[in-house]
């Protein structure tokens, strides 16, 4: 077994994997990362241990990536000598750089286009190979005993049970960090920037547990989990079972401090380091600057942290920071034209409906303070204005995998020449020295910077960092992490000369230049903030790039070729029938009750778990999924029967289609409605011989219009529903009574099968929640729809409702208040309501509910809810059971008018709290958990008529809260 690689006691990880399986299948949450055009047509072959899935055209892709993947398969990874192929998803279509490897059905997907603004140097094929298929083996290795005893009674279920129970999740992240960083000239774990904060933290007293590191905080700023599973995996050897214990936590914390006495004796090599103004004040919470640029004696940034969503920000001298826009977390640092008071930047723009598809485009705040879109429908990244302002040069890359330095008009966005790169060079970042273009690229060798006209060599590639280059005195400045920390550099690239310019304790970056001053950023651990000082202070030091650092946890590099499988055997490609095909790939000897509404502005999924049996299915492309199941329940009369259920929903379409049909938990109902001789109705209810079933198609277009770092949606929405149900009204039949029909000499005729017909629209606007919040700063959405019941002899009311809800700044930087309208009105004369929109406050009875729903032409409810973050413990005295974060407090007040009614009008309230601790895992659950109390006072000029009825005990509600943030 590799040291690398956690072992696990089997008798405990199996009672785990059961209680952990309940668990995944109670969230029913089966990965889908979005969908395609259907247009798109596919091709697959086969490897020695895949089957890689593309889009036609893309052989060329296809084959190289193949080869990666082969090449990485066999070493190290044991779990890969399994013989069925894993399925391999190429996406090529959107501009987002990542890969994933997800079950069930256990399948990787590959996103090809290259990482443009943290690109290591590594190939990013190469990368994700590494990384990759170290995942794929990880999945593998829950198939084998004891773990296959299990899988027998649910399938692909207790991959994803065992998957959890196994390991944490930051351990299979840090354990492919560490394959990546082995297996390759560079990986995460040979850059400066992946432990920076680590780095920061030790020196500064900050020894966090494990806990602490991977589940964070709401007061101190944390990174990501792959951090913490890479010094667990690579530096403390991550011997536990199931959850981590003390023994896996005495090793992380010795690693931890071997960092640090590693660092320290590294800091007084290095040392003595500059000595810098700090631009801003301190800031309350975590804030960091990147990307500064100076355009006219002004700073500009973007700005982002725990309590604030990505913005432009300008920097006065005297420290003021203002706020000019939101900004798209996942763009390019600023680049400014000083010619004519531009500032640019490329950014991800999202297609309008396939997540699969979408941009990056060029973007530039003008002189008049306004944004502005230069490029449309482009994959161009990291722009550069000439000196004379009239054109831009800017890294492409192509879906077909090649890439190119694009020449574009400032002006008309046009595309004046492209300068493609050979093979296997991925070009990064441009600057201009006069009329001359020089590009950053990384190549098998690492970094190295080219003249952009013919991709010659300035500099030979490097396994070294080098990243945000710009241009002073007919140099070029850039930053690298050469020494293990990064620094300001110049390249002469007359003479392909380097020297290095600063030294610093932590590393600085983020460098530009005005005048006689130099701006920069220093990580501490409040946040990146901006500092200067003179350039005459800057000393110009010989640097020699074969001299590469030492990195204590990276270890040996090795060369999968000379251990490692090397199959690059390859089928002929051919075209992939299984586009919609659904693959049964679990099953479970019980029955998920799964109700799914979309949460695309703040809605939810829920479900629940009985005796019974189920199946679950979905296809490799992942659009399309569903399940099916059985069980035993007792209808009215105390007889059993066998209630049955199928779900089924597809995003290949442009609309969504979902389906979901009942059947068999009762007998269908015969509803005959009477009218005395004084005009009064009565609705009389009877049990037809007939099974009951409910049949509801659901379409939706979820259309993303999001662009600058906000969240913007619009979804209209349609949706059916029908049950045999019957519905009677006066007329003279001869019937025997029997079938539910009425009886001989009773006035009645048929008036249909009931039937609901909702169609719908919402919209919305949203800045990004940032960690420490719990709403967002600003935003505010919408909703308008109604509902009918056609065919049914307008026996049935119409209804008409609209709905407005929005965000507010609160009295602190993490605090919020949310605000909602719901206006709901039924219209027509029917004497029958089938109105689902409940307009009752908080911590009324579910009779209350139904009773306000069905009694009221019109209800207007108005809610208000503030969250209140505090509490920022950080307690892991009960981890590994649960690690507490912070606890939250939600004052929250409802009043609903009511009017129409046979009571009159009125009113109802209720005002209360949610009081909840916050959770960074529960057991198995890696993902934020709420759990606490929620109270509400009750009143209103309806209540003692409702406390008289018994629809209501008592004034005071006490309720539970349980949430998981999927």
């Amino acid at each position: 077994m590799n040291p690398s690689e956690p072992h696990f006691s089997g008798i405990r990880c199996l009672l785990a994997a059961l209680l952990c399986l309940v668990s995944c299948v109670a969230s029913a949450q089966f990965y889908t990362s979005g969908s395609d055009a259907p247009g798109l047509k596919w091709m697959h072959f086969d490897t020695g241990h895949y089957e890689i899935i593309y889009p036609a055209g893309m052989d060329s892709l296809a084959r190289s990536y193949a080869v990666s993947l082969e090449r990485y398969s066999g070493f190290d990874n044991p779990g890969l000598l399994a013989k069925k192929k894993i399925p391999v998803i190429l996406r090529n279509r959107t501009t987002y750089s990542n890969g994933i490897v997800v079950l069930p059905p256990l399948r990787a997907e590959l996103y090809t286009t290259p990482d443009p603004y943290d690109a290591l140097p590594t190939p990013w094929q190469e990368h994700l190979a590494a990384h990759e298929t170290r995942h794929v083996g990880q999945m593998l290795a829950t198939r084998q005993a004891p773990w296959n005893i299990i899988r027998i009674l649910a399938g692909g279920l207790v991959d994803g049970a065992v998957v959890a129970v196994r390991a944490d999740q930051s351990m299979y992240e840090g354990d492919a960090v560490d394959a990546e960083t082995r297996l390759t000239r560079s990986g995460r774990g040979r850059t400066a920037d992946f432990l920076e904060y680590y780095r920061v933290s030790f020196a500064g007293g900050d020894m966090r547990d494990f806990y602490r590191w991977r589940y964070g905080s709401q007061r101190h700023y944390t990174p990501d989990y792959y951090r913490a599973g890479y010094v667990a995996m690579a530096g403390g050897g991550a011997h536990f079972t199931g959850l981590p214990g003390k023994r896996f936590t005495d090793s992380f914390d010795a690693a931890c401090d071997s960092l640090a006495a590693f660092w320290r004796r590294d800091e007084t090599d290095r040392a003595p380091f500059l000595e810098a103004r700090q631009l801003i004040p301190e800031p309350a919470y975590y804030t960091a600057y990147t990307g500064l640029a100076v355009l006219d004696g002004t700073i500009y940034a973007v700005e982002k942290g725990l309590t604030r969503a990505a913005s432009i920000v300008a920097v006065s001298p005297d420290g003021t920071v203002r706020r000019i826009g939101p900004m798209n977390s996942t763009s390019s640092r600023l680049n400014p034209s000083p010619s004519d008071g531009r500032l640019y930047w490329s950014e991800y723009v999202p297609d309008t409906r396939w997540e699969y598809l979408s941009h990056s485009d060029i973007f530039f705040l003008g002189p008049d303070g306004k944004r502005r879109r230069l490029t449309r429908g482009g994959r161009y990244f990291n722009p550069a204005p000439s000196p004379d302002g009239s054109t831009v040069a800017a890294a492409e890359y192509a879906t077909d995998g090649s890439c190119a330095v694009c020449l574009i008009d400032s002006g008309s966005g046009e595309v004046l020449k492209r300068l493609p790169s050979p093979d296997g060079v991925q070009p990064v970042e441009c600057v201009w020295i006069g009329e001359e273009l020089y590009v950053s690229t990384v190549e098998s060798g690492g970094f190295s910077i080219c003249r952009a006209e013919d991709f010659g060599h300035v500099t030979e590639p490097v396994p070294v960092k080098i990243k945000q280059l710009w241009t002073s005195d007919g140099k070029i400045m850039f930053t690298a992490d050469l020494t293990g920390v990064n620094e300001l550099y110049a390249l002469d690239p007359s003479d392909g000369r380097a020297s290095r310019l600063t030294s610093s304790r932590f590393g600085a970056s983020e460098f530009c230049a005005a005048g006689d001053s130099l701006y920069f950023c220093l990580p501490s651990a409040g946040g990146r903030l901006p500092y200067s000082m003179h350039r005459d202070s800057l000393e110009y030091r010989p640097a020699d790039f074969s001299e590469l650092p030492e990195y204590p946890l990276a270890g040996r590099r090795e060369t999968p070729g000379e251990s490692g499988a090397d199959d690059t055997r390859m089928s002929e490609p051919r075209r992939y029938r299984g586009s919609l095909v659904p693959k049964l790939h679990s099953w479970l000897p019980a029955y998920l009750d799964f109700d799914s509404v979309d949460n695309l502005s703040l809605y939810g999924v829920t479900s629940s778990l009985s005796p019974g049996a189920s199946i679950f299915f979905q296809n490799i492309l992942g659009n399309l999924y569903g399940n099916a199941g059985v069980r035993p329940s007792s209808d009215f009369s105390g007889r059993w029967r066998a209630e049955y259920a199928f779900n089924l929903t597809t995003d290949a379409f442009y609309p969504v289609f979902e389906a979901k049909f009942n059947g068999n938990a009762r007998d269908a109902y015969s509803y005959s409605l009477t009218q005395d001789a004084d005009g009064r109705q009565t609705l009389v209810t009877a049990f037809s011989d007939r099974p009951a079933f409910n049949l509801t198609l659901r379409a939706y277009v979820p259309l993303n219009l999001s662009r600058g770092g906000l969240s913007i949606g619009l979804v209209p929405t349609l949706t059916g529903s029908i049950t045999n149900d019957r519905l009677f009204t006066s007329r003279q039949v001869t019937g025997d009574g029997t079938g539910g029909y009425p009886s001989a000499g009773v006035t009645t005729s048929e008036a249909g099968m009931l039937n609901r017909l909702t169609a719908g629209v919402r919209g919305y606007v949203m800045e990004s929640i940032p960690s420490s919040r719990v709403y967002p700063r600003l935003g505010i959405g919408a909703e308008i729809g109604g509902s009918m019941s056609p065919g049914t002899g307008g026996l049935i009311r119409p209804n008409v409702y609209a709905m407005l809800y929005g965000y507010l700044p609160g009295a602190t930087q993490t605090q919020g208040l949310r605000l909602s309208a719901l206006a709901d009105h039924m219209t027509g004369d029917g004497p029958l309501i089938m109105d689902n929109i409940d307009s009752t406050p908080r911590g009324f009875s579910a009779a209350t509910r139904s009773l306000v729903t069905s009694s009221f032409r019109t209800k207007l409810k108005l809610s208000a809810d503030y969250a209140v973050p505090f509490g920022a413990v950080d307690w892991s005295f009960l981890s590994p059971v649960a690690y507490i974060r912070n606890f939250e407090l939600t004052p929250h007040a409802d009043l609903s008018l009511l009017s129409g009614g046979r009571a009159g009008s009125g009113k109802l309230y209720s005002v209360g709290a949610d009081l909840c601790v916050r959770l960074g895992n529960l057991l198995w659950i890696p993902f934020d958990t709420r759990i606490g109390i929620s109270y509400n006072y009750n009143g209103g000029s309806f209540m003692d008529a409702l406390l008289d009825a018994d629809y209501e005990r008592s004034p005071h509600s006490i309720g539970f809260v349980f949430s998981i943030d999927l």
